[in-house]
C-alpha cells in the first residue's frame, strides 16, 4: 500500500532531488547570457578574444556533465529508497 501512495504523489524525479540544481540553473543562465556577447565581440566586432568564447563552450560542457551525473545520482537514490520501501531492508553492495 505504501508503494502505491508514494508512486501516486511522486511518480517522477523532481529537480529538488538533485543537489546542485541552483548551481546548474545559475550556470546555464550565465552561459546563455555570455555566449552571444562573446560571439558578437569575437566574430562581428573583432575585438574579443577567442579564448573567452571557448571558455563559455567549456563551461557549458561541464554543466552538461554535472547535469547528467546529478540526474543519474538522483535516479539511483530514488530507486534505492523505493527498494528499501518495498523490501523493508537495504540491499548489500556485494549482491
Amino acid at each position: 500500500m505504501k508503494i502505491i501512495i508514494v508512486s501516486y504523489f511522486k511518480p517522477y524525479l523532481f529537480l529538488t532531488d538533485m543537489q546542485f540544481s541552483l548551481f546548474l540553473f545559475c550556470g546555464y543562465v550565465g552561459v546563455s547570457l555570455l555566449s552571444p556577447v562573446m560571439h558578437n565581440l569575437w566574430i562581428w566586432r573583432g575585438t574579443g578574444n577567442a579564448n573567452f568564447y571557448f571558455t563559455t563552450a567549456m563551461v557549458y560542457a561541464c554543466l552538461q556533465i554535472v547535469l547528467v551525473v546529478e540526474g543519474v545520482s538522483a535516479m539511483l537514490n530514488h530507486d534505492r529508497k523505493l527498494r528499501i520501501l518495498v523490501t523493508g531492508k537495504p540491499q548489500d553492495a556485494k549482491s
